[in-house]
């Protein structure tokens, strides 16, 4: 369904973020984009939408391909409340399903100005508006960050309907997505297919204090927060070594728990 051929991306004069891409991300497929943070995730994510264009190469996509984007920063639109956004969202498609159903299914709070909402609510709505319509691929950036667990099972059940009726999803959360079929690693500039091991289960570890290392054994994802904080993902079978190595680094640990 979209294909990056020899795709490079850089910012300014810096190094690339991503070099010599080649990927080809199939209809029907869900798949779960790791990496540690600022590997390029998002710029990965980025590219297949199409909101961003490659330095060197090109991304194939298909003629007339509908894309749903939600990014990971969600700017509220002042004057605006989350029906009026998805409103407008609407018109520019060219009319049809605003996302309202969603919403709904994803408890969002529509009446209310953006400007006013949580991180949380505003998120609701931007997933909404990517979801809007049944688009033909659907790209998120931690889609579950603010998002309560009636709200992330939602989402999941939405995104495992999407894949089956044949649309392509890429989703890069630290949570993991629970229904991936395909898994990508980011790391070093490169992309490429890790195996699912759908039956291992993961661990979410909540800490404050120095990161794991990434090439910490059994280390999934691992995602800094605005406070200081930061959330791993890691694979149980290494939770506790995980675990072992952060608190002798110092860290705090805040919440262990099931992913």
């Amino acid at each position: 369904m979209v294909g990056l051929r020899a795709v490079s991306k850089r910012y300014g004069l810096r190094a690339p973020v991503l070099r010599d891409v080649d990927l080809e991300l199939p209809a029907g497929a869900a798949i779960a984009v790791e990496g540690a943070n600022g590997a390029g995730k998002s710029t990965l994510l980025r590219l297949v939408a199409g909101v961003s264009v490659p330095s060197a190469g090109r991304v194939e996509r298909p003629p007339g391909l509908r894309t749903g984007f939600a990014p990971e920063a969600f700017a509220a639109v002042a004057g605006l409340s989350g029906r009026g956004w998805l409103t407008e969202l609407a018109r520019v498609r060219g009319g049809g399903d605003r996302g309202e159903e969603v919403a709904a299914a994803l408890g969002a709070i529509l009446d209310r100005p953006l400007t006013g909402l949580s991180h949380g609510q505003r998120q609701r709505v931007a997933l909404a508006s990517a979801l809007a319509g049944e688009p033909d691929a659907i790209v998120l950036d931690e889609p579950t960050a603010g998002l309560d667990e009636s709200a992330r099972a939602a989402l999941d059940e939405l995104l495992r309907g999407a894949a089956g009726r044949g649309a392509l999803v890429l989703c890069a959360d630290h949570v993991g997505l629970p229904g991936a079929t395909r898994r990508l690693r980011v790391a070093d500039g490169g992309v490429e297919w890790a195996a699912v091991e759908s039956s291992a289960p993961r661990v979410r570890v909540v800490a404050v204090g120095p990161l794991p290392a990434s090439g910490t054994r059994g280390l999934v994802d691992v995602r800094e927060g605005d406070d200081g904080s930061w959330v791993a993902l890691v694979d149980a079978a290494d939770s506790d070594a995980l675990l072992a190595a952060v608190l002798a680094a110092g860290a705090s640990v805040r919440e262990v728990g099931s992913a």
